[in-house]
């Protein structure tokens, strides 16, 4: 049965039950039961335990957070006072923005009056100069009139030689006007010009009639030294205008159809009664006169030259005309020659014999430096016959062919003297019409180098020196073997025909006849010849696959022929009967030699030009694979073979278009030059590589592996039927390639080994290495120190 428990109780029952969870201990609180009276009691104690622990925690609360709430204040208080800065701040920075907008606007504008005052500038000074040219183009207007003015003034007072040349620069005035010749003034001035040539036509008509009078009723003709009237006028003078006027020839026709008309035709053909008429000559006439037999040969060719003595005793000397016809005729027979003497090609043999010392690379002998004997071997100056020459310092020498000259002593053993001679030789066609025709650009290659002046000085294989062994001298006979046109030896043909005519014109039968005084001109030709020859020789020359090559070719040979000619000549000329003014090698030789200087120049610059073609094609081959960079992934490394495979190839054929064309030395010296700038090109692709993976090494050495067989370009059996490799001698870079596939093929201690105890370091530069080693390994102590004696050696 329940007893009755106080509300209290209940209370604190109730209250330690919910805040501990605890369960009344005493039997009676836990047994009783609420009743409904004790509810307020209970609710009014729960709710004073609620703001008791209210109170307990607000208390807590302030005792252990006040001091963050603070600081939480104070920080908000700052970003509040931020916050209104920064918004000021963007409304200055809006303020600003709209000022640089309105500032930006004025810009505008000032732009567009700058630009506008700037195309009022530009049309100003467009103004400006129409205005000058204009002034300029009256000031020459100015002046035509005037010398127009002095040409009418001439004319009045007879002297028409005066009036054609002021007349000439008249018209050269006229060109100048330029866009202004075609103006309403210039064309006044024109018609003015043409009034007076045609008033000086009249009047050297009038002056030819006056001195060379037909009269076809008479039967007779008059010939006048002069005419006078108000100005005296001779013939020398009439025929001088009329070669001005460009009228002589037609002049000349109609005077020689009255001639033969009146005179000729009469004496030498008979008429239909079977008689010829004779001519008198009575002072300056010659005329018709009576009918005669004409039966007798000998009177007739008395009367011809009578006829003839007349003509030439009463005519100006045309002797300057029958030059320049002459100059002419070899010019167009030049031209004629071209087509079909330059598919004409044969064979011709050099020989030449040179002294040399043991030691250098032509001594015969069991010498070790006797495989060298091409790289002396390199004069491409081939004769039409054999013989003797003594080598000389050439006079241009171009060794950027090949790098160095054929062995690697060039740089140290050259001549300085021939590098000096290379710079006037290049220049002596400047003031030549051909020169024009050379394409004017010099290629850095002029040809094949020359025979070197050999030296006592100590040789030196791969720049290094080697020792001296004592000199004793030996000669040495050369012998090699090229392909010609028939140009050259047609050329000479006509030089040496214009030699034959200056010592016929001066023998003792035609010494006085009215042409002999013109004899010493016609020694101009063979330069005119030979720069007719330059002038068309690439237009000609172009349709052969070699047609450089044959230009160099030819031009050795002409020269080498010259010079024999010179030779020769000057032998010949001790015993001449000529005048020492007439003598061949008095007056070729100062033209010749510099004509011989001209035409080297000109055949090696055909020469350099078609190398340095060929080397371009081989560059752009080479080109294609980008520097072989990642030639290992597909499908670039098609690419990669394909440019490797093509150079080969591409050096084959040269060779095949060459071989019959070059000497066997000059091919060597050219393939040389081609295989060196492969070589070059792939070398330095491989050493601008900043990593190289060991795939890519295996691949660029098959590469150097395919480069390598261009060596059987080089080939060549001596007397023993022994191979030898000349490639060595002839590609200056060929054993720094050959190092670039070892290393790329080798351990790091093998490079190390080349470097220290082989030759690499004569071949290439220390960085160089370093570079190669650093792309082809990983940094690893090996390497650093490999790389830091490579370093060390190569100060030494």
């Amino acid at each position: 049965m329940s007893t009755q428990v106080s509300a209290e109780k209940l209370g604190d029952a109730i209250l330690q039950s919910v805040e501990h969870g605890a369960f009344p201990q005493d039997e009676h609180v836990a047994s009783a039961s609420v009743p409904s009276s004790a509810l307020p009691k209970l609710l009014e104690l729960v709710g004073k335990a609620k703001e008791d622990i209210q109170g307990k925690a607000d208390t807590c609360h302030r005792t252990k957070y006040a001091p963050s709430l603070a600081k939480s204040a104070s920080d908000v208080d700052g970003w509040i006072a931020q916050a209104r800065k920064l918004q000021d701040d963007i409304k200055h920075s809006q303020d600003t923005a709209k000022e640089i907008v309105q500032e930006a606007e004025k810009g505008k504008a000032y732009t567009a009056q700058v630009q506008d005052a700037a195309s009022k500038v530009s049309l100003l000074h467009t103004e400006i100069a129409y205005n000058e040219s204009l002034a300029r183009v009256v000031e020459q207007l100015r002046d035509i009139s005037t010398v127009l003015d002095s040409a009418q003034g001439a004319v009045a007072h007879g002297h028409l030689i005066h009036a054609l040349d002021t007349l000439e620069d008249a018209d050269g005035a006229f060109k100048r006007l330029g866009s202004f010749e075609s103006t309403r003034a210039a064309g006044v001035l024109r018609t003015k010009e043409d009034q007076l040539k045609k008033a000086i036509i009249e009047n050297v008509t009038e002056s030819w009639n006056g001195l060379i009078n037909v009269d076809n009723t008479n039967h007779k003709i008059s010939l006048k030294d002069t005419l006078e009237g108000e100005a005296t006028v001779d013939i020398s003078t009439v025929v001088e205008a009329l070669s001005k006027l460009d009228l002589l020839d037609s002049f000349l026709s109609r005077f020689s159809r009255d001639l033969d008309r009146i005179i000729i035709s009469p004496r030498l053909a008979p008429g239909t009664n079977k008689l010829l008429v004779s001519f008198a000559i009575d002072g300056n006439e010659i005329r018709r006169t009576s009918q005669i037999n004409g039966t007798r040969i000998k009177a007739t060719l008395e009367d011809i030259q009578v006829f003839a003595e007349y003509l030439s005793t009463h005519l100006p000397s045309s002797v300057a005309i029958w030059l320049a016809k002459q100059k002419e005729a070899a010019i167009a027979r030049v031209q004629t020659l071209f087509p079909k003497r330059v598919q004409d090609k044969k064979a011709v043999e050099r020989v030449e014999t040179q002294v040399v010392s043991k030691g250098d690379a032509l001594h015969a002998g069991n010498d070790e430096q006797e495989d060298d004997w091409g790289a002396d071997w390199d004069e491409e100056e081939p004769t039409g016959e054999k013989e003797d020459v003594t080598a000389e310092v050439p006079e241009e020498e171009d060794m950027s062919a090949w790098g160095e000259e054929l062995d690697d002593t060039t740089e140290d053993s050259q001549p300085p003297a021939a590098e000096e001679a290379a710079k006037p030789s290049v220049d002596e066609d400047t003031d030549d019409w051909g020169a024009d025709w050379d394409d004017g650009e010099d290629g850095k290659q002029t040809g094949p180098s020359q025979t070197p002046v050999k030296t006592t000085q100590t040789p030196k294989v791969n720049g290094k020196s080697a020792a001296q062994k004592p000199a004793t001298e030996q000669e040495v006979t050369l012998r090699e073997t090229y392909t010609v046109t028939a140009m050259p030896d047609s050329i000479m043909e006509i030089i040496l025909q214009v030699i034959t005519d200056v010592e016929t014109l001066n023998s003792p039968d035609l010494v006085k006849s009215a042409i002999a005084p013109a004899s010493g001109g016609l020694y101009m030709i063979p330069s005119l010849l030979l720069a007719m020859y330059r002038a068309t020789a690439a237009m000609y020359y172009s349709k052969d696959i070699a047609g450089n090559m044959l230009i160099y070719n030819d031009c050795q040979r002409l020269s080498d022929r010259l010079r024999i000619l010179l030779r020769e000549q000057a032998e010949k000329d001790e015993t001449s009967t000529l005048p020492q003014h007439l003598r061949p090698s008095v007056r070729l030789k100062p033209k010749l030699e510099a004509d011989i200087k001209t035409i080297d120049g000109f055949g090696k610059r055909a020469y350099g030009r078609e190398m340095e073609a060929q080397r371009q094609i081989i560059r752009d081959h080479l080109e294609d694979a980008q520097g072989f960079q990642g030639c290992t992934n597909v499908p670039f490394a098609t690419v990669c073979d394909d440019a490797i495979a093509t150079t080969i190839d591409r050096i084959s054929d040269v060779k095949r278009q060459w071989q019959n064309v070059l000497s066997h030395s000059a091919m060597l010296q050219s393939l040389g030059s081609l295989v060196s700038t492969a070589l070059t090109k792939f070398i330095n692709d491989v050493e601008d590589m900043a990593d190289i993976a060991e795939d890519e090494s295996k691949k660029l050495h098959s590469y150097c592996v395919s480069l390598a067989t261009l060596a059987q370009h080089f080939q060549s059996t001596d007397d023993n039927g022994d191979v030898r490799d000349m490639a060595g001698i002839y590609t200056p870079n060929w054993f720094k390639f050959q190092y670039l596939g070892e290393i790329l093929d080798s351990s790091l201690a093998d490079i190390r080994y080349f470097w220290t105890d082989g030759e690499l370091k004569l071949e290439m530069e220390g960085e160089e290495v370093v570079g190669l080693i650093e792309a082809l390994f990983a940094p690893s102590d090996h390497r650093r120190r490999a790389i830091a004696e490579i370093r060390r050696t190569s100060m030494q």
